[in-house]
């Protein structure tokens, strides 16, 4: 694992520079053809490749969680209604992500870098290798050169997988910068908004672009209410709430660490982020918020019985630090846009056994039956990339990756997908079983950020982007870390010079990770 970092500066070759200006002229003769969007991706391709070559590791893992954070902002060109066929939407982390991958690539080939034994890639290869095996063998499938395009996001998808767990395990310190980037990124964005809200509610509309206005029964699902504007941030799309419920999980999990300097910082980062995600009007990151919650309990649980008395922590004051939290953000948001009580309202009892009929979750379900039933009908060789929108009316997509890719790819989907998700859970269920969470500070945030995004993303198709793989890798690298450190468990460990645990977060023993 010692050698799995870039050199932070190498020789600027002849030879690469050929590779710049080739890529750049394809890009832009590309851009000439499709439109003036992909300009702005040659662009920002070629400085991307360029900034890789000259720095660090961890400047590239914080260069690419930056363009992450950018992707609500998707260039669309196509038809999207008429032929879904041939619509693409381009995101800025892709190119950043492929000039990076290149650049990695380059050096595995000239034998400088080792990456076939990093854990849970092999696995994540495999998937993307059935991906393209079975879309291979279905050329008939009229989305066939659509399903082709996915399966190069998958594998790049993947590839930000690999480009965040390199530097995550070889840079020390890193991960805690990684995580407090995040929560930081997220707290900005749900404060903007929160505040492009306020300016439309004050009569100062901001542009179509930032506020989307609708009425309250297009949310709600009923007549009541329908002339009642209801606006809404352009950007709180479900996905962004998903991303949102688990970066708020990881705030508020983490603040609860008595050893914590920023907890306070913390408490308020996790409060303006559920605020933006009840302003997603998503119910599948709710649902995935309250996961959380039920998996930071049990971890709670977990450790008050595995260690001595004086380390274990006070569940019942950290649920009421939880539920003030929650209490006293839904009050205030509320109160500052008084829309929303009926909005948060009406969406809930769309999931009720009386109404949630007439809710677009039973209308997912009707298709994920459909999904299922022609997946059995080819449980072998599947049916190729993206060939469920035959049965999905355009431009919708399939918001359950997991159902998706047992269509896709028959059993060897699912059989892969929840390979890892199993081999994730038996990591994470050894770690707490040993105390390592009183060793590394990350683990249990990062555990209820995890299981709270899974729950969420089985009703979005928020596995498909980036947010996902950078979040597995996270996990993967803290539970990694916790298998390396050996025998020594928390509960064989001395206590003496450890700070005292009352939190889910648990502490950790002078930062070192």
């Amino acid at each position: 694992m010692a050698s799995v970092a870039i050199p932070s500066r190498q020789p600027f070759s002849g030879v690469n520079a050929l590779c710049i200006g080739l890529a750049g002229c394809a890009l832009s003769a590309l851009s000439v053809w499709v439109g003036l969007g992909l300009c702005l991706a040659a662009a920002l391709a070629v400085c991307a490749f360029l900034y890789a070559r000259r720095c660090s590791p961890r400047e590239q893992a914080v260069f690419l969680m930056f363009a992450l954070q950018l992707n609500i902002f998707s260039l669309e060109f196509g038809d999207r209604l008429n032929d879904p066929g041939h619509f693409y939407s381009l995101r800025p982390a892709l190119p950043v992500a492929i000039m990076l991958l290149s650049l990695l690539f380059w050096r595995v080939a000239a034998g400088q870098e080792h990456i076939g034994k990093l854990p849970l890639l092999r696995p994540l290869i495999a998937l993307d290798a059935v991906y393209w095996i079975v879309t291979f063998i279905h050329p008939s499938s009229p989305y066939f050169f659509r399903g082709l395009i996915s399966c190069t996001l998958l594998g790049v998808n993947v590839g930000i997988f690999l480009l965040f767990l390199r530097p995550l395990l070889a840079e020390p310190g890193l991960l805690d910068r990684v995580c407090r980037l995040l929560i930081m990124f997220y707290t900005v964005y749900a404060l903007a908004g929160i505040l492009m809200l306020a300016i439309n509610l004050a009569g100062l509309d901001p542009h179509d672009y930032l506020v989307q206005v609708d009425t309250l029964g297009a949310w709600t699902m009923e007549q009541a209410g329908a002339d009642t504007p209801t606006p809404h941030p352009w950007s709180f799309e479900p996905n962004t709430g998903s991303q949102m419920a688990a970066v708020c999980l990881l705030a508020l999990t983490k603040a609860f660490q008595p050893d914590e300097r920023h907890r306070y910082l913390l408490f308020f980062s996790a409060a303006s982020i559920l605020a933006g995600l009840m302003l997603t009007f998503a119910r599948g990151p709710w649902v995935g918020f309250a996961a959380g919650i039920v998996a930071s309990v049990f971890i709670l649980r977990m450790a008050s019985r595995r260690h001595e008395k004086r380390a274990r922590p006070h569940m019942s004051r950290n649920i009421a630090i939880v539920s003030s939290v929650s209490v006293i953000t839904y009050l205030v948001t509320v109160n500052l846009f008084p829309y929303l009580k009926g909005v948060l309202l009406g969406r809930l009892l769309t999931l009720s056994p009386e109404d949630w009929q007439s809710g677009t979750m039973f209308d997912r379900l009707v298709h994920w039956i459909e999904f299922i039933q022609a997946g059995l009908a080819s449980p072998i060789l599947g049916h190729g990339a993206d060939n469920y929108k035959v049965l999905l009316p355009p431009p919708r997509v399939s918001e359950n990756f997991i159902i998706e890719s047992f269509h896709v790819a028959g059993i060897w989907g699912p059989l892969l997908i929840g390979g890892v998700q199993i081999v994730l859970f038996r990591w994470g269920w050894q770690a707490l079983r040993r105390g390592y969470q009183l060793q590394e500070p990350w683990l249990a945030p990062a555990l209820c950020a995890y299981s709270g995004f899974i729950v969420a993303a089985q009703m979005n198709p928020s596995m498909w982007g980036g947010f996902y793989w950078m979040l597995l890798a996270i996990v993967t690298c803290i539970l990694h870390q916790s298998r390396s450190r050996g025998g020594q468990s928390a509960a064989t460990a001395p206590i003496h010079g450890m700070p005292q645990f009352s939190g889910l977060g648990f502490g950790h023993s002078g930062g070192t990770l």
